[in-house]
């Protein structure tokens, strides 16, 4: 068998907490049968089926944080490409985020990929690139089958940061922008992944720089050399993979406008060479479903040849119980030679001891490869696009509608009329509870004072413990103000600027309470853990060019309040 053995990994956990989603009717994918597919995997429905079952069990299991329990050895960037390509089967499969046997699950991990793609929206890590277009890649297909303008609107912030690291026609490096100690050039294997999730946005009806796209196909079409072998990296006299080329090869018959005689040379290459095309540098796993996707979009011809080796060697990994194993992927490539037209001739088979990769990454791929041979990824061919969010008018007068009567609200705090006010929030976060502001509001209904600006008029507030302090009061503020920094949503054009306000107004709390500690027992040392508190809530404010003055205001009348006995040295 060419694939060689690893050792099971124990099942790991990702570590990111995830968050809910929302929307509409779901429309599930129309996925064809397994008539399509090459007669090598007809009879091999049944263990599909099974495997499928077999790894969504474990999925089953694992907590919403970690949905696909990936065993990383510390390398994070697996985590969200593993729930994507986990998703993405689900999806060919035709489950949708509420509909057919694993919607729970696939809403699962369409929660995680949420997420964490919002943190890589303000992240320039390594490997960055290749995470956000697995994310896109796989939100696309979810928008597909349940367009809602909260995701149109995520998806289209994710497609212009990944655009903001494409280099031209060399595509895309690991990370968003170089890093100090970056060894790296472009990647074709990671400029595949990137053009196909702009593509697949673009097919989806999200905006996307097509000028850029355009860009992206023609460096893939221009890495692919005379005897059609793809370069590891997008410009450099390196060795080549089937592998790659096969990636390329989707890429261009998929997405291109006209594939042209280079994803021929290249598809022409792939099939001389498949028996190593699931081999070389990137997870021999990956490679082996680009090699699927290739021969998926190359004809049943294509196929018929591809799968009749290619069948025995995914079916010989398959575990008793259903499951794959990770493998250390062996590094070795092809010299694309001018002149001879030969066959080209392997160069190196070091094997790598990889130990990044994990069992469920293994599950993930396989499955995903087993599905393209199938005839049902839904990266093989065009789908219907998804129709205009029937959500868009509603929602746009809910939005308007919880604002109008937050502003009510607030005027109401401002003129004395604190318990009308609760009221009326109290009704709206019943049918908003993801509104971040309105949770500020209520904050504010609990202690009026916090309404006012730092200032004169907090002296005196923080003086006299009028306007809605109180112990009580102070713990419902406190825990309404923590869930308007953890909403999803509602946050307004500038939500670093949001969170500072929210975060000085917590502050302003924590500075009450240590006052009120420490001017009625100067002698006790109860007060230094409030101190500590405080001195840590109001540091974030500071920093904020919106909140800094205002936070030095409030800074400065906490100590103005608190006896010098007890005021700590250096303070």
């Amino acid at each position: 068998m060419r694939v060689r053995g690893g050792t099971r990994c124990a099942l790991g956990l990702i570590a990111v907490l995830a968050g809910a989603a929302a929307g509409g009717a779901d429309v599930p994918a129309d996925p064809s049968g397994p008539a399509s597919a090459p007669a090598e995997l007809k009879d091999s429905e049944a263990q599909f089926k099974e495997s499928l079952a077999a790894f969504c069990a474990i999925v089953a299991k694992t907590p919403e944080a970690a949905p696909v329990p990936v065993a990383l050895g510390g390398w994070a960037p697996l985590q969200t490409p593993a729930c994507a390509i986990t998703g993405l089967v689900l999806l060919g499969e035709g489950n949708t985020l509420t509909s057919g046997p694993y919607a729970a699950h696939l809403a699962k991990l369409e929660k995680f990929v949420l997420l964490s793609s919002q943190a890589l929206l303000a992240q320039d890590g390594s490997h960055d690139c290749w995470a956000l277009s697995f994310a896109i890649v796989f939100l696309a297909e979810v928008y597909r089958v349940h367009p809602t303008a909260d995701l149109r609107e995520h998806l289209s912030l994710l497609v212009k940061r990944l655009e903001s690291g494409q280099e031209g026609e060399k595509g895309w490096r690991h990370s968003l922008k170089p890093q100090k100690d970056e060894k790296y050039g472009s990647f074709n294997g990671v400029t595949v992944w990137c053009a196909a999730a702009l593509a697949l946005a673009k097919e989806q009806g999200i905006a996307v720089d097509e000028a850029k796209l355009a860009t992206a196909i023609a460096g893939l079409r221009k890495s692919i050399g005379k005897f059609g072998g793809t370069n590891y990296y997008s410009y450099a006299p390196t060795t080549v993979g089937p592998g790659r080329s096969a990636a390329v090869c989707w890429v261009l018959k998929r997405f291109a406008e006209t594939p042209g005689a280079e994803a021929e040379r290249a598809l022409g290459f792939f099939l001389r060479n498949a028996a190593y095309a699931h081999e070389g540098h990137g997870s021999q796993v990956m490679n082996f479903a680009w090699a699927a996707l290739a021969a998926s979009v190359s004809g049943p011809e294509a196929s018929a040849n591809y799968w009749k080796e290619e069948a025995k060697v995914l079916l010989g990994e398959r575990q008793k119980d259903g499951t794959f194993l990770h493998h250390a992927w062996r590094d070795f490539g092809y010299q694309d030679s001018a002149g001879t037209g030969k066959p080209i001739e392997r160069t190196d088979n070091t094997t790598w001891p990889d130990k990044m990769y994990g069992d469920a990454w293994a599950n993930a791929w396989m499955l995903f490869t087993w599905q393209a041979g199938l005839g049902r990824s839904v990266l093989a061919k065009k789908l219907p696009p998804p129709a205009a969010p029937k959500d868009d008018a509603q929602k746009s007068a809910q939005d308007e509608a919880w604002k109008t009567a937050a502003a009510e609200a607030e005027a109401q705090i401002q003129a004395g009329k604190s318990a009308e006010a609760a009221k009326q929030l109290d009704a709206l976060l019943k049918d908003r509870p993801g509104v971040a502001e309105l949770h500020r509001l209520r904050a504010l209904a609990y202690i009026p004072a916090l309404a006012q600006k730092p200032g004169a008029i907090l002296l005196k507030e923080l003086a006299d413990g009028k306007n809605g302090w109180g112990a009580a009061n102070e713990a419902a503020a406190l825990g309404c103000l923590n869930r308007a920094l953890s909403a999803k949503e509602g946050k307004g054009l500038v939500p670093d600027a949001f969170d500072a306000g929210v975060q000085l107004l917590i502050a302003r709390i924590h500075g009450r309470r240590l006052i009120v500690s420490a001017t009625s027992a100067p002698a006790s040392p109860a007060w230094v853990p409030l101190y500590n508190t405080f001195v840590r809530s109001i540091d974030a404010p500071m920093k904020n060019a919106a909140t800094q003055i205002e936070a030095s205001l409030v800074a400065q009348g906490v100590l103005h309040f608190l006896p010098k006995k007890t005021t700590p040295a250096g303070r």
